[in-house]
């Protein structure tokens, strides 16, 4: 009975020792599991990082090491982000990213090009990263020089602004602006020059009006010059002329007419074309600079109904001008 009991108790001792050595084991197995999904998982977030921060693949030049631990992909923002300059071209678009403040410098010939790029590579997109491949390059540019394609897009692309760099550039074409119409245009009735205090005043009165900085300045002067006119009268600043010019040379000098002057009327001679013009007093040393390169300085302008002062300093002008060039 005693033995009966002891080879009982011993079964049972072996019975729970293996529900245990069972348990142990899948809790392992459990274990391993956790241990390579979370290896698995860390793996993928470093191979493919997520889209609120994409880090960039481009590495910046040596003397930027230190600006580089700042910098962002995104354009825009903070001070110490870099900006992006784009250009269309081929029917694509070519990114490069460029350090704030810098492409006017670059283009003023004060910046090299390596002191205004984050990296000397070029992107159809940098926030995704993607570049554009050689058959690309080479059917927009017609080259696949990457430094003479990168100059290109630094040249001729739009570039995004700090909000002080836009500020100062919105305030410079403000200017430029106000100057025009002080030039080009004079009070209604009166005749008298407008003061730019007056201009600068109704300039910011007009409601939603926004002055954009890569747009041409006489273009945007004269689509507020209409709104002034609901302020106070204004009339343009208008030479009446006659401009004589040999026939054979009527074609080079027809288009700069059309495109700087009103032409009131032509007539034609055996041996000139004669036109009745007017163009704005601010245009005409642009008008005599672009008819001398035409005709090289083969016609005659003659001033109509302008005061005498004017008249005579016009008339000097056209002596010191050389062959061609009068006033009456």
């Amino acid at each position: 009975r005693k033995r009966k009991r002891t080879r009982k108790r011993d079964k049972d001792r072996v019975r729970r020792i293996r529900i245990r050595m069972k348990t142990a084991g899948t809790s392992i197995i459990r274990c391993t599991c956790l241990a390579l999904a979370l290896v698995a998982s860390l793996v993928h977030s470093a191979l493919l990082p997520s889209p609120a921060r994409i880090e960039c693949p481009a590495l910046p030049s040596s003397h930027q090491q230190v600006q580089w631990t700042a910098l962002k992909l995104r354009g825009g923002g903070p001070k110490e982000e870099p900006l992006l300059c784009r250009l269309k071209k081929g029917g694509m678009q070519f990114e490069v990213m460029c350090l704030p403040g810098m492409v006017d410098k670059y283009r003023e010939g004060v910046a090299s090009m390596e002191e205004v790029l984050v990296s000397m590579e070029m992107f159809k997109d940098c926030k995704t990263g993607d570049r554009p491949s050689t058959a690309d390059i080479e059917k927009a540019f017609g080259h696949s020089d990457m430094g003479k394609c990168i100059e290109e897009v630094l040249s001729k692309g739009e570039f995004q602004l700090s909000a002080a760099e836009r500020k100062k550039k919105v305030d410079d074409k403000t200017k430029q602006i106000i100057t025009y119409i002080c030039g080009n245009f004079m009070e209604g009735g009166t005749n008298k020059p407008i003061p730019a205090a007056r201009v600068e005043n109704g300039i910011q009165s007009i409601k939603g009006l926004k002055i954009d900085p890569f747009r041409s300045t006489d273009t945007q002067a004269l689509e507020i010059v209409k709104k002034l006119k609901e302020m106070f009268p204004i009339v343009k600043n208008e030479i009446s002329a006659t401009v004589t010019i040999p026939i054979s040379l009527a074609g080079a000098a027809s288009g700069i007419l059309h495109s700087i002057c009103t032409v009131h009327k032509e007539s034609y001679t055996d041996e000139s074309m004669i036109c009745d013009v007017g163009f704005l007093s601010g245009d005409h040393e642009r008008f005599v600079a672009e008819m001398t390169k035409a005709t090289k300085g083969q016609f005659e302008l003659k001033f109509n109904d302008m005061p005498a002062p004017q008249m005579e300093a016009e008339e000097g002008k056209g002596k010191k001008g050389g062959k061609g060039k009068k006033g009456k």
